[in-house]
């Protein structure tokens, strides 16, 4: 989750890639079978929020990011930035790896408003930075 963290603060920076981002997302959608329904109901969203995102019309949460991400074994660099393989090996997901004390901490994150989240992923960051 923390490679998720360090991944987020590009995430800022891909508001023009977001066309790419919801193709990437359609593309991975359409390769599971799934309809934008499905794959809605699956994230608990609802089709339009897809299809905002598949369109480039919305900015996809960190939450839906990070469910698809963890859902469907796939990595968070090609998701948002097409680099990489699409899938990870099973015992090569960095999630797996985390400890109980990160995922409360990545829970908590949630919790707050994504403009909140912002805030604190950025000063997370600055502090690792130093």
């Amino acid at each position: 989750m923390l490679y998720f963290l360090f991944t987020a603060k590009y995430y800022s920076h891909v508001s023009g890639e977001l066309k790419e981002i919801g193709k990437r997302l359609a593309t991975l959608r359409k390769e599971l079978n799934l309809s934008q329904i499905d794959f809605a109901k699956q994230a608990g969203l609802s089709r339009s929020y897809i299809t905002n995102v598949e369109t480039g019309k919305l900015n996809p949460s960190y939450d839906f990011l990070y469910k698809v991400a963890i859902k469907y074994n796939i990595s968070i660099n090609w998701l948002l930035f097409g680099n990489g393989t699409r899938y990870l090996l099973p015992d090569s997901h960095y999630l797996t790896q985390m400890q109980d004390e990160h995922i409360q901490l990545i829970e908590k994150l949630f919790t707050y408003t994504e403009d909140r989240q912002k805030v604190i992923i950025q000063n997370f960051i600055s502090l690792l930075d130093k």
